[in-house]
């Protein structure tokens, strides 16, 4: 199941997902 092939759309929020979780523990810590 790790190893299955994303579509573009879902890579895209995944991507979105991570970077904004990172953004956000940048801006709040």
């Amino acid at each position: 199941d790790a190893v299955t092939p994303l579509t573009e759309s879902e890579a895209v929020d995944l991507v979105k997902d991570v970077f904004a979780s990172a953004a956000e523990r940048d801006i709040y810590t």
